[in-house]
């Protein structure tokens, strides 16, 4: 389970959900949430960036970078964060597949895969 750091957990589940995960069991409201997912969890915890750091602080909000992988057709993923007020990259054809790119609240770019069933099986 990836725990993803943010200065704005409301936010960031938001953004989650416009992407297609739900939220799950919550801990203190603002500090903790877990979105799951058909194979795996994501997991949403406070932070505040560290003093001398960049914007997105290292260990602060938006340290790391998130793939996910959809069942969905990916244009509709897309569609969706569009609608939700999100401004996704446009879809490409990669090596692996299509994907695109998205910022999250925090500013930390996700990459949303389509689930190829030549390449997952």
């Amino acid at each position: 389970m990836p725990i993803r750091y943010s200065a704005d957990v409301a936010a960031a589940i938001a953004f989650y959900r416009a992407l297609g995960l739900d939220p799950g069991a919550t801990a203190r409201p603002g500090v903790w949430a877990d979105l799951p997912a058909a194979s795996g969890s994501l997991a949403l915890h406070r932070a505040e960036p560290p003093a001398g750091r960049g914007p997105a602080g290292e260990f602060g909000p938006g340290w790391c970078e998130l793939a996910v992988v959809t069942d969905e057709p990916l244009d509709a993923v897309h569609a969706r964060l569009v609608a939700a007020g999100y401004a996704p990259d446009a879809v490409v054809d990669e090596a692996f597949g299509r994907s695109f790119r998205v910022t999250d609240p925090d500013g930390v770019q996700v990459q949303v895969n389509e689930h190829d069933e030549d390449l997952h099986g």
